[in-house]
């Protein structure tokens, strides 16, 4: 499967719940978690319902360096921009801190595709974080 057949597929599944594209049960006692059955960045994606059924697709990667997290952010960027014909693009800062954000969204439907990179602090050192989301937009990240 192709990366814009991917995001297709999970845009697609959005109004489902992502039911499709939900694997093993991973839940928590605070929401419920699923592993993804389509990974669209890297190989740790999952699917979270939160709350009032609200369901978002979400992947984690984390990297040793800023270098390097730039170096897969423009990577990953170039290869889901490449599939938003159609689709409104935003270059935004961060809300809470230093880091980046791009979020595509078409005006008025849900769901929006983003993706982040930032730095979290880890037990020893900082490293860098990123996220890509499909779901209700959140500009609290």
């Amino acid at each position: 499967m192709t990366a814009c057949e991917k995001i297709d597929r999970l845009v697609t599944a959005y109004d489902q719940g992502f039911k499709g594209v939900q694997g093993r049960n991973i839940s928590d006692r605070y929401m419920m978690i699923w592993d993804a059955k389509v990974n669209a960045v890297g190989d740790n994606c999952e699917v979270w319902q939160t709350g009032a059924a609200k369901t978002s697709y979400v992947c984690t990667r984390i990297a040793p360096s800023k270098d390097v997290a730039e170096q897969w952010y423009e990577r990953d960027f170039n290869s889901i921009d490449a599939c938003m014909d159609g689709w409104v693009r935003e270059d935004l800062p961060r809300q809470d801190g230093p880091g980046r954000r791009t979020v595509w969204s078409q005006p008025g439907v849900n769901p929006q595709v983003s993706a982040h990179v930032f730095p979290t602090r880890g037990a020893f050192k900082e490293h860098w974080t990123l996220y890509y989301f499909v779901g209700d937009r959140d500009d609290r990240f």
